[in-house]
């Protein structure tokens, strides 16, 4: 194993226990961190998302014009 590979397998170790380590310094509990991650989380995937249901309205909308045409009209 090379040195950046041992390095990056002690570093996944360590991650964890620090990652609660600085959570508690900053004052939030693992729980609350967990919480806000996972929002972070669904926001992203929303917003991922997003563009995709977009275009799937702007479509619909397109077709109906063209199949029941304008109502003002």
């Amino acid at each position: 194993m090379s040195a950046a590979q041992t390095v990056a397998v002690e570093g996944a170790k360590v991650g964890p226990p620090l990652a609660v380590m600085g959570a508690k310094y900053f004052g939030m509990t693992v729980d609350d961190w967990i919480q806000l991650l996972t929002v972070l989380y669904l926001l992203g995937l929303v917003l991922h998302q997003l563009p995709k249901h977009w275009q799937a309205v702007n479509s619909f909308w397109r077709w109906a014009k063209g199949k029941f045409g304008d109502a003002s009209q």
